[in-house]
């Protein structure tokens, strides 16, 4: 991010700020003065629900919150997971795309091997890796924050950023998905949130998308015709239909019915 912020330093009117939000037992796993550290985050998903194993897991609405309390003066925000590396040209190309007329979109990550996660950074540069289908870098506006309904979405499991992919669909007349920009990436894939004994946080976020994108569609029914819009109905399908689980709510049987 060092790296990819020096990089951006050629445009003069672009003013680059790293702000990073914890709970408070985290706040020092981040020790660097580059970030501008936010109120601690209080708020987790186990309140929102019955869980079997206790994950302190963190709502996508409070980050969000938080974050905005913190820097009220940004033009534009970019959500990225802790572990996305950006290239050197991010931030350039990012204000490119919206100088461009992109008003918010996503970033897909491409994924390099595990096994090269102790070459230099530099070289881990050059790697091209591979697409990944998963969504985890976001550009958006902030004059929508207000706008924004995320419900009880928690971050660190399944279906964590497809809220904000329906608020942006939502909210903004050309939301795309770079999926081929080799912008950023991730080292390994090895997904250890997908094991099964945390399937009571997937269906959560399942349910809690399907819930927001009912409210959100029955405002607009044309954001069901949105290219990304129609690939998580046709995940929701997939999963519910394999997964046959009577904790799946009304709203995601609404879109499979």
């Amino acid at each position: 991010m060092r790296n990819a912020k020096h990089f951006a330093k050629r445009i003069p009117d672009l003013e680059i700020l790293f702000v990073e939000t914890a709970y408070p037992e985290d706040q020092n796993v981040v020790n660097c003065t580059d970030f501008i550290k936010t109120e601690p985050l209080g708020d987790e998903v186990a309140h929102y629900g019955e869980f079997k194993i206790k994950r302190k897991l963190p709502l996508f609405k409070e980050i969000i919150d938080k974050v905005c309390e913190a820097v009220p003066e940004a033009d534009y925000y970019i959500q990225t997971n802790a572990d996305i590396i950006v290239m050197p040209h991010f931030y350039v190309l990012i204000y490119d795309m919206i100088k461009d007329g992109n008003e918010s979109f996503c970033i897909n990550k491409r994924i390099i091997p595990e096994d090269l996660k102790d070459m230099p950074l530099s070289l881990l540069y050059s790697v091209c890796g591979n697409k990944h289908s998963g969504h985890d870098c976001f550009v958006f506006p902030a004059r929508l924050i207000p706008k924004f309904n995320l419900g009880d979405i928690c971050m660190g499991t399944p279906w964590s950023e497809t809220a904000m992919i329906a608020n942006l669909v939502a909210y903004t007349k050309n939301f795309k998905v770079f999926k081929e920009a080799h912008a950023t990436f991730h080292i390994g894939d090895r997904r250890i949130w997908r094991s099964v004994e945390y399937n009571d946080y997937r269906i959560h976020n399942t349910n809690e998308f399907a819930r927001i994108l009912r409210v959100l569609s029955n405002k607009n029914k044309d954001i069901l015709k949105h290219e990304t819009i129609q690939y998580l109905l046709d995940k929701l399908k997939i999963e519910v239909n394999n997964y046959k689980d009577d904790r799946y709510s009304k709203h995601c049987k609404y879109f499979i019915e």
